[in-house]
């Protein structure tokens, strides 16, 4: 993804990217959403490192489905 330029397609990838932040963080819980966006952020940027950079935005989503079958509530959501 090109950082310069921002069209009408480019918002399905933030839209994934912040999703998986905010379910990681557990839905309803703001500073779960903010951790969460730490933990997407970093785990894709250190990701760049060891795998090609056009793949750091799938890391995202498998951390996404990790946290969803390891912890469905997220990070800080409450278990009911």
């Amino acid at each position: 993804m090109d950082a310069g330029s921002f069209d009408a397609t480019a918002t399905d990838l933030f839209l994934v990217l912040i999703l998986a932040a905010v379910f990681l963080g557990g839905p309803g819980q703001a500073y779960g959403a903010m951790l969460g966006a730490v933990v997407i952020g970093i785990a894709t940027e250190v990701s760049a490192v060891f795998i090609p950079a056009d793949y750091k935005y799938v890391v995202a989503f498998v951390a996404l489905l990790v946290m969803l079958g390891v912890r469905p509530a997220g990070l800080l959501g409450e278990r009911t």
